[in-house]
Formats: C-alpha cells, sequence, structure tokens
C-alpha cells in the first residue's frame, strides 16, 4: 500500500534527521552520538513489514545509531508520522516494535509523530492481560497539535522542523522559507538550502500556503 505522505516526510526526515529528533524528541536527541553515523535502514524495514500491514501507512522509518554511553552502542529507532485518526495505529506500531527486536535483538525505539486534526486522539500504548499475562508497550509521541498557541516560540526556533507547526496554525497566501542564517522574525523570508529547504519543500506540499 503506498505512502499517503510519502515523499515529502521521508526527504525532511533523512535529510535533517538530527533537528527532526531534536524538534520532535529532545530527549531522545540528547542521547545520541551525533559524531556516529547515522544509518536509515528502509529496505530492511520493508524486509520486515511486508506481510504486516495494519491499515494505511503514512511514513515510517528504520534508523540506526548510537547511544553517548555505549549501553548499548547501537539503537535502532522506528519513527512513524499518521496523519489522520486510525483505530489501529497503536497496534500497528507494536507489530513493528517486536518485529524488529526479533530481528536485531537491541533495544528498539519506537517514536510516533501525529499530524491529525483530532486533539483528543493521542495512540501511546498497546497492550493486553489474560490469565495472568500481562503485555504492554508505552512509546513517545508527538502531536503537532500540541505547538497550537506556541507561534512565537516557534518563529523564534533555530530548528527548520519548527516550520512545520508554526505554518499549521499561521497560514500564508504565499509561501516564504525558513533562513537559518537569519534572525528573529526575517528568518521566514528569503532563500534557504539544504535541511531547510527540505522542510519546505514539504510545507508546500502540504498545502499550508500557495503560491
Amino acid at each position: 500500500m503506498a505512502d499517503q505522505f510519502d515523499s515529502p516526510w521521508k526527504e525532511a526526515i533523512e535529510g535533517h534527521f538530527a533537528d527532526f529528533l531534536q524538534f520532535f524528541f529532545p530527549t531522545a536527541h540528547a542521547q545520541v552520538d551525533w559524531s556516529q553515523p547515522v544509518l536509515f535502514l528502509d529496505k530492511e524495514l520493508r524486509s520486515l513489514m511486508r506481510d504486516a500491514e495494519l491499515g494505511t501507512r503514512y511514513v515510517d522509518k528504520l534508523v540506526q545509531l548510537t547511544r553517548l554511553d555505549g549501553q548499548p552502542e547501537r539503537v535502532y529507532v522506528h519513527v512513524e508520522v499518521q496523519g489522520s485518526e486510525q483505530a489501529e495505529f497503536a497496534e500497528r506500531m507494536f507489530v513493528y516494535h517486536y518485529r524488529l527486536y526479533d530481528r536485531y535483538r537491541q533495544p528498539i525505539a519506537s517514536l510516533a509523530v501525529l499530524a491529525d486534526e483530532r486533539p483528543n486522539w493521542r495512540p501511546e500504548k498497546f497492550g493486553y492481560e489474560v490469565f495472568g499475562c500481562r503485555l504492554g508497550m508505552h512509546y513517545p509521541v508527538a502531536k503537532l497539535l500540541d505547538w497550537s498557541g506556541s507561534e512565537a516560540r516557534l518563529e523564534d526556533s533555530d530548528n527548520p522542523f519548527a516550520m512545520v507547526p508554526w505554518r499549521i496554525w499561521r497560514p500564508v497566501p504565499r509561501a516564504p522559507t525558513w533562513n537559518p542564517d537569519t534572525r528573529s522574525r526575517s528568518r521566514w523570508s528569503g532563500s534557504c538550502t539544504g535541511g531547510a529547504a527540505i522542510v519546505n519543500r514539504w510545507l508546500t506540499w502540504s498545502g499550508c500556503w500557495t503560491g
């Protein structure tokens, strides 16, 4: 099944993964040794999930990172972006998690970004209990709606991913760009390159503005 949030989200995450993790999951970002390589394992993820399709995927990435404390040295991070409410989302996160653990026998970090419009929908756990056997999984969730009302703080951010919730809540009639080499409000106009340009393309694609 094709991803509905296909290349723009994937390109933004892969092109600027450190900024993505710092903005949405700062606790995880602080524990990564960013001097070591960041490996994207898309082929490995697809091979593991080929028969585990539960509903519509929006974007998912599997990333191999190195922890600062070296315990363990390698950590696998599964990132999923979900664009609409879906009853089986938490189950899918669980299925992906245990299949990745079964494959690598290393700790797996499952992280979810929710881009839906339902403020009360926050699937952050999955589990069950039967005959005294209890199983449960909790995973961090970043919901774009949580940044509503924080436009000023987002506008002052040096992180290009601050543009994502900022432009959702502050739609404009034309397409500005994020300029990391300027400060204050002028940062949101002019040209930019690299990861910031990737995020700008995501915003144009997402329909947050029209040209």
